[in-house]
């Protein structure tokens, strides 16, 4: 048995009772053509409150200058909050190579433990003497590094300032 126009009015006014209301609700869930009758009497009893020069007024507001200069502030918010995500993610992969590459500048031969006066022979003291070579070249390159990253960090530095602060 399908739903009639008056439990589409009591279920509308809310004078259904409990036991009512979920027997028509299960009947609306298992039947398609009542569902579609629901939604048709819904769609009705809306259009009957609704005014109809309201969407003249809503179209007409939605063009106003108010609105569309509120719309146009919230797209360059947002698009300044991307530019300024952009330079915090460049500050933080900026941070991470100059990490990286100051890693160079830290004297881990500190931490080799000197060979005894009784172990030392001819051999040792050639291996030193290669070592202490390798040690001055790899000093040397990242020594070179360093420079050239803090440099890189510096003109990168006063790039951003001249971007947040208007080219002052």
């Amino acid at each position: 048995m399908h739903i009639n126009d008056k439990e589409l009015n009591q279920y509308q006014s809310n004078k259904m009772g409990t036991q009512d209301m979920i027997a028509f609700l299960e009947h609306l869930d298992q039947c398609n053509f009542c569902l579609d009758q629901f939604i048709h009497h819904e769609e009705q009893q809306c259009n009957h409150l609704t005014p109809v020069y309201l969407k003249e007024q809503i179209l007409a507001r939605s063009a106003s200058p108010e609105v569309q200069t509120v719309k146009a502030a919230g797209d360059t918010s947002h698009r300044l909050q991307m530019f300024y995500y952009s330079l915090r993610t460049a500050a933080g992969v900026i941070a991470a190579l100059f990490l990286l590459f100051s890693i160079g500048q830290v004297d881990f031969t500190a931490l080799r433990s000197q060979p005894s006066a009784q172990v030392e022979t001819t051999q040792v003291r050639h291996e030193q003497q290669n070592d202490d070579h390798l040690y001055r070249l790899s000093r040397s390159i990242g020594s070179g590094l360093s420079e050239g990253t803090k440099k890189l960090t510096g003109y990168l530095s006063d790039f951003s300032n001249m971007l947040l602060n208007g080219g002052n």
